[in-house]
């Protein structure tokens, strides 16, 4: 027997959306996925519609789904696409060109920082360094900062990232059960550049859960990457993505109750009192960093020792 979708009653529901109890058709799944996008948008003044704004993608299915729903619900929106490419085997250029593809799509500049090219590294020399069971970690800290510097090449202020609400959940979860309560404060919606003439990041998609995004990509037939990183095994954030997994069996809405929980209590309750580290230029690079010479540095630098050992220069 046919089910009929909660919303129009008329076309079959294809989506089951246990945290609200609805069933919906594809239409009604995509209008209700890009509504919650725009009200989310317009609940935290993210952005102007007519706003210039970079988006850091990846390959996957949230940042496709993020750019693409960016340009349904704002067409006049100037979209760039940002892409960081860190050199990984059989992963990286694959997804390269599956967010060419989305940037294509939605008529979108792409715009790419290739690790190799730029800096004479990869990702993968991290495995022979004491990163090698946790290369998530080094790699976060050189992309987020790759981002910064393509955001800062086109002169754009404003970067949308396609964190969903299960990793927004799962950073919480992880930096509150190690005290990084700093991190946590810094961690919403919009988050302020760090000084002058770096972007404010935005999260669109703070209020979407994972599952809906890969409903979404699937739906519009976007392309998206078929291959895991090699490197994900280490990442800690996946051990609190199984404990949300785990709950939220037996709360359809535990993510929405923790995201809220921290957003209008936890945070309004440590952000005066976290003390934020005194920034100062990188004696290397010239970025903002709380010691002289910069995470991203220090990394780079180690990648570059670990390439001369291996004779690989």
């Amino acid at each position: 027997m046919k089910i009929l979708c909660t919303k129009c009653k008329e076309r079959e529901a294809v989506a089951y959306l246990p945290y609200s109890n609805q069933k919906l058709c594809v239409q009604c799944f995509n209008t209700f996925f890009e509504n919650r996008v725009k009200k989310t948008v317009e609940k935290y003044r993210m952005f102007e519609e007519d706003d210039e704004i970079g988006v850091a993608i990846s390959g996957g299915k949230d940042s496709a789904s993020l750019i693409y729903a960016l340009r349904s619900i704002y067409p006049r929106l100037k979209l760039k696409a940002f892409y960081v490419n860190l050199g990984i085997e059989g992963y990286s250029d694959h997804c390269e060109e599956k967010a060419r593809r989305v940037a294509e799509m939605v008529n979108a500049e792409f715009i790419v920082y290739d690790l190799r090219k730029e800096d004479g590294v990869s990702v993968d020399l991290f495995r022979h360094t004491n990163y090698k069971n946790k290369i998530c970690s080094p790699c976060g800290v050189i992309k987020r900062r790759l981002f910064d510097v393509l955001a800062k090449r086109a002169n754009v202020k404003i970067l949308a990232t396609g964190h969903n609400l299960d990793d927004i959940v799962s950073i919480y979860l992880s930096g509150f059960f190690s005290g990084d309560f700093t991190y946590i404060a810094r961690l919403k919606p919009v988050q302020p550049p760090l000084v002058n003439g770096f972007p404010k990041k935005v999260k669109p998609l703070i209020r979407t859960p994972e599952m809906d995004t890969a409903v979404y990509a699937m739906y519009n037939k976007l392309p998206i990457r078929e291959v895991e990183c090699p490197h994900a095994k280490g990442n800690v954030e996946m051990k609190y993505k199984s404990l949300i997994y785990y709950m939220e069996k037996r709360d359809p809405r535990f993510k929405f109750t923790v995201l809220s929980l921290f957003l209008k209590r936890f945070i309004p309750l440590i952000e005066d009192k976290v003390e934020e580290k005194s920034l100062m230029s990188c004696k290397s690079c010239g970025f903002p960093s709380s010691m002289e010479i910069c995470g991203y540095c220090k990394r780079i630098n180690l990648l570059r020792d670990v390439k001369r050992k291996l004779g690989l220069t």
